[in-house]
């Protein structure tokens, strides 16, 4: 589970100076792929001495020098030192304009495997996100009374449409009203009474499968429907502003794999269809849990005392999402990049050990030896470009 952690502002003066050499000494830790690098040129080092050593018993000391020379290029391709430091830098850059920094190794690490993501309302539409495009009354009810029970139900259920509700009845000097009874069908609509009244609000859709009555050519689309006793009474049309920074951490977490979108919000026109035309989540790969879970999962509280993963001073979807997905790239690409160039280098010991056991040096051109370091360059820069597309 992968919650909203790690929000340290610098104003909030919070990071002591403990903290803060306790970050650095962690972000400067060695990782665990140049940990194994340092270990296979330490290793590699000693097998070409060993095969220098060998052919110089075996051949002359010439034949050894050019041998160990040689065996020093191949046993180590040259891409190799940057496997780790090429998409580490590529992602670092990304990340500092969003304002996060990953909290070294063990932050990429931890970010790794599979993970399920919270969506609250404020992650889709934070403040201004939604604005109130226009209002319809229908019925023999008063508009003030209509817009009192709708904004009575909206802040019994909450989300983030219950502040542009309360700004409407606010500015309509109307009555506010207790909602009883509320009830979240999780179809697009919630229900409750109102001064003894059955009220409805939701979707077009919600309303006609709940049975209200509603007239012909009734078709707003991003709208908030109200009936009160099963009667359509009001009909609150609404703009989505499309936010860019929401609508490319949305992206983002869609292309990983084994990030699971899970969706708590309690705004109920966010349905499937609306966040897949919206922002491209796919409702296969999303869970929408019932309402019970989804008010136990938003009450999750982060351990105060579980190590941090990552730091962001901004509030806002990308910077969390980039983190993550941008951690498993840079951790897929790591230890890929590294084994990659492992394979490389021991083929090329085992190849010089062949020759200086033939004796041989006819191979050991220059336009060889480059043509060696290129046929593994191509794979290791490839690999490094990952944490770019993120």
């Amino acid at each position: 589970w992968i919650g909203h952690t790690a929000f340290i502002d610098p104003h909030t003066k919070k990071f002591a100076a403990e903290t803060l050499e306790e970050f650095m000494d962690l972000y400067n830790r060695a990782s665990g792929p140049e940990k194994l690098q340092g270990i296979f040129c330490l290793l590699s080092f000693l097998l070409c001495i060993g095969i220098a050593v060998f052919a110089g018993m075996t051949r002359s000391i010439s034949f050894a020098l050019q041998i160990f020379s040689t065996s020093l290029l191949v046993a180590v391709p040259a891409t190799f030192f940057v496997t780790v430091t090429r998409p580490m830098a590529m992602l670092e850059r990304k990340l500092h304009r969003l304002g996060t920094v990953l909290c070294g190794w063990r932050g990429i690490s931890g970010f790794a495997g599979k993970a399920m993501f919270p969506l609250l309302d404020s992650d889709f539409f934070p403040a201004a996100g939604c604005k109130l495009n226009g209002v319809k009354f229908y019925g023999q009810r008063a508009p003030e009374v209509v817009i009192s029970y709708a904004a009575a139900l909206m802040a019994a259920n909450g989300g983030s449409l219950a502040a542009t509700f309360e700004e409407l009845l606010t500015s309509r000097n109307g009555i506010r009203h207790e909602a009883d009874n509320l009830q979240f069908y999780g179809n697009g609509g919630i229900g409750g009474e109102i001064n003894g009244e059955p009220v409805l609000m939701g979707t077009l859709e919600f309303l006609k499968d709940m049975g209200a009555e509603i007239p012909d050519g009734t078709m707003v689309k991003q709208a908030v429907y109200v009936s009160v006793d099963g009667e359509l009474s009001g009909l609150f049309a609404l703009t989505y502003n499309r936010i860019r920074q929401v609508a490319s951490g949305m992206a983002t977490l869609c292309s990983s794999r084994r990030i699971r979108p899970v969706i708590i919000a309690k705004d109920f026109l966010l349905t499937a269809s609306f966040l897949k035309e919206t922002f491209g989540l796919r409702p296969k790969r999303t869970a929408f849990p019932n309402r019970a879970d989804s008010l136990a999962l938003e009450a999750k509280q982060a351990d105060p005392a579980a190590p941090a993963m990552a730091l962001t001073t901004q509030d806002n979807l990308a910077a969390v999402a980039y983190a993550i997905t941008g951690s498993r790239a840079l951790h897929t690409a790591c230890r890929l990049g590294v084994i990659v160039h492992m394979i490389g280098g021991i083929l090329g010991i085992l190849i010089m050990a062949a020759l200086a056991v033939l004796g041989t040096a006819t191979l050991l051109t220059p336009i060889h030896i480059l043509l060696y370091q290129l046929v593994w360059a191509v794979p290791g820069l490839l690999i490094t470009e990952w944490t770019r597309i993120v």
